[in-house]
């Protein structure tokens, strides 16, 4: 993503709109792939028996989807009135807000601690399931006039683009076949899934830097202390808030991750489809790409003390 970014800058016309590369055109096809492949891998016979634990479910949709939504708007719009953080990027910040959690991290996070692998799997699909029908409305609540979100248009290319390639996708996980291919071919799937999303960073960075916008040092180094800190006080707050009303260790450290964590594989390509041909597209899209790996570096770096703190709980029948 990095070299994408910075090929963009230096080079903008290769790969902005209608450029000599054609890219954007790529890019929309892009989106409708990923959501295919999204929703093949989405694995709901494998949460059927965490899914019916719907009291820590709801909560911790509850926390990911509403509490961290409704604590981000008044904070942004508060910045809104401070020289700190150019608009664009705030709106990125509640775009990234607005988003579902990771389906891969979150759960390989939970398995490295010992927690309840289930419980974040389930969530991880639950979340991503709801994302698109909730994030759009969230996103049309918070920001649908100052980034001119037209519900219809929305609404008609989140079907074509978004709902109608993860149905399909499910549909096809109905064939053993495809599904060993798939298995057996599961690292080449997560490259093009990866290729296709350089596609959309570098189209989105290169329409900026095109249009003479770029996100300056000042603000990256903002965002860089800014959002880990926001995450790490999410996740230990959410562990803390969950094992406070009784839910098991286990399942409150897995239930965490899954309430803390943003999606850039889910909402990159949900952010373009949504904010198609908006001039400030790659500003939205800086917040969850600088995000996605501090999530990741932030939980590996928590794993002693949550074995640790798991490790030292007692077993089922103790005291």
């Amino acid at each position: 993503m990095l070299v994408a970014v910075i090929l963009a800058r230096l080079a903008p016309s290769l790969a902005k709109s209608h450029g000599l590369l054609h890219v954007d055109t790529f890019s929309d096809y892009a989106v409708a792939v990923i959501f295919l492949l999204s929703g093949f891998g989405l694995k709901l016979s494998e949460m059927q028996k965490a899914a019916l634990d719907f009291r820590l479910n709801l909560l911790t949709q509850t926390l990911s989807m509403g509490l961290i939504p409704l604590l981000a708007y008044p904070l942004v719009q508060l910045a809104h009135r401070g020289e700190w953080l150019r608009g664009q990027l705030l709106d990125g910040l509640m775009i990234t807000a607005c988003l579902p959690t990771t389906v891969n991290m979150c759960v390989l996070l939970a398995k490295s601690a010992g927690a309840n692998t289930a419980v974040a799997l389930t969530n991880a699909i639950l979340g991503n399931l709801l994302g698109v029908c909730v994030t759009p409305a969230l996103l049309l609540i918070t920001l649908g006039t100052r980034t001119s979100i037209q519900l219809g248009p929305a609404v008609r290319k989140l079907g074509v683009k978004v709902l109608v390639p993860v149905v399909i996708g499910q549909l096809l996980r109905n064939s053993a076949a495809l599904q060993r291919f798939h298995a057996k071919n599961g690292a080449v799937f997560k490259k093009l899934s990866e290729c296709l999303l350089l596609l959309i960073v570098w189209n989105a960075f290169s329409n900026a830097f095109a249009a003479g916008l770029g996100v300056g040092g000042k603000e990256l180094a903002v965002l860089g202390v800014l959002m880990p800190a926001l995450h790490f006080g999410a996740l230990t707050g959410f562990i803390k808030i969950l094992t406070w009303i009784g839910t098991s260790p286990a399942d409150a450290v897995a239930a965490s991750f899954a309430a803390s964590q943003k999606t850039l594989a889910f909402g990159l390509p949900l952010i373009k489809t949504i904010f198609e041909g908006n001039a400030n597209l790659a500003y939205f899209c800086a917040p969850i790409m600088l995000l996605h790996p501090m999530q990741l570096m932030i939980g590996a770096a928590m794993l002693p003390r949550l074995k640790q703190y798991l490790g030292e709980q007692p077993m089922a029948g103790q005291a």
